[in-house]
């Protein structure tokens, strides 16, 4: 081989290893993160933020518990949870400022989550609404979460504190043949 070539071969190396290594750290900046923000003109009171077993209610891991002022955000992290064994949802025990607290489950976590999960408080239309994501990997994947973007509305004119949970789209809905869908 000539001395060029060897350059050449050597230059590429180089680059495919700084390649593999930037995203190898890329994707390790985005595990078992928690990050929540609250963009409504209202104070967030109490909030718990929880993995929960789905039949026992038992809490695995608390992500957040305390409040969250309008405006605010909250940036943490949690431990690898491996849920093969004992299935989980997300827990979200929510009260806004002057109104009562009300408990939302989403999602659906049944092998080890080490990724992040995303929840923004916001305001659209005239209504509370929070987006939630619980995501893993380089890509962002909701495979394992079944909770992409899942957008919930909170009534507060309704006594019985009406939430709408959207599940994702149709496509996420047939993978979920387990659970009963009831549309209002």
């Amino acid at each position: 081989m000539s001395k060029k070539v060897k350059i050449i071969v050597i230059s590429v190396v180089c680059v495919l290893l700084a390649a593999v290594m930037t995203l190898i750290v890329i994707e390790q900046v985005g595990k078992r993160k928690v990050k929540i923000v609250n963009n409504t003109d209202r104070n967030i009171t109490k909030l718990q933020v929880m993995f929960e077993t789905e039949e026992e209610s038992t809490v695995i891991c608390s992500l957040f518990d305390g409040e969250l002022q309008s405006g605010r955000s909250y940036s943490g992290t949690f431990e690898t949870q491996d849920f093969s064994s004992v299935p989980a949802d997300l827990g979200m025990l929510v009260t806004f400022e002057g109104e009562e607290e009300i408990f939302v489950y989403d999602g659906y976590f049944d092998s080890r989550f080490d990724g992040s999960v995303d929840i923004e408080f916001f305001q659209a239309e005239g209504q509370y609404r929070a987006m939630l994501s619980a995501t893993s990997g380089l890509f962002r994947n909701s495979d394992n979460t079944y909770m992409k973007d899942d957008e919930i509305f909170f009534d507060f004119e309704n006594a019985d504190w009406d939430m709408v949970d959207f599940w994702g789209d149709e496509e996420d809905m047939e993978e979920m043949d387990d659970f009963d869908i009831v549309e209002e």
